[in-house]
């Protein structure tokens, strides 16, 4: 007499496809959980096409009139948004952990360029901001002057610079000085965000 049994369960084949699907999902997940929470800023840049009724030309058209609108540095915290030069398109900031313990008070962020970081060993910032709704700082009236104090909104921002030497690099300094001067002229045309 010849009997058969039947089996029932996974084959070693597809007990390995399904632990490599998994592990497939897992690092997919990881990378682009790693790659939302590492981000310290969030740098916008968009293009306008204009828009042509003439759908025989339209392709050409929005190929040769597309303008390109600046990059913007957009600080969520503080609700502004700074267009940017196009050498300091790499801005990025970062909130001041020390600084930040009760948001209704002032806050401040540290700005600085993935360039400048990278020849620094990210110790320079060129530039760290404070905001404020309050119009006296240790009863000194904040009056703005368009290069160190702004007034957006309701808020008075306060540039406070670089705290201490960063580097004795003669090169890094330079660069520091010069991204500093062009943040400080695109913070001039800062704009609530909306």
């Amino acid at each position: 007499m010849n009997t058969t049994i039947k089996q029932s369960g996974f084959s070693i084949v597809e007990g390995a496809i399904a632990i490599v699907v998994v592990i497939v999902l897992g690092f997919i997940g990881w990378t682009v959980y790693n790659t939302y929470t590492s981000k310290p800023a969030k740098v916008t840049s968009q293009t306008t096409n204009p828009s042509n009724n003439n759908q025989l030309s339209k392709e050409s058209t929005n190929a040769t009139n597309a303008t390109t609108q600046p990059t913007y540095l957009d600080i969520k915290e503080f609700g502004i948004k700074i267009p940017l030069d196009s050498s300091i398109t790499d801005a990025t900031y970062v909130l001041d952990p020390n600084l930040n313990s009760n948001p209704t008070e002032a806050q401040t962020v540290n700005i600085t360029t993935k360039s400048l970081a990278s020849v620094s060993n990210n110790k320079c910032h060129i530039q760290e901001i404070t905001r404020t709704q309050d119009q006296n700082i240790l009863g000194i009236p904040l009056v703005p002057n368009g290069s160190t104090i702004f007034k957006i909104g309701n808020y008075y921002y306060i540039f406070g610079g670089q705290q201490f030497v960063c580097s004795t690099d003669k090169s890094v300094q330079q660069l520091l000085f010069r991204q500093t001067a062009i943040f400080t002229k695109d913070f001039q045309a800062a704009q609530p965000d909306n």
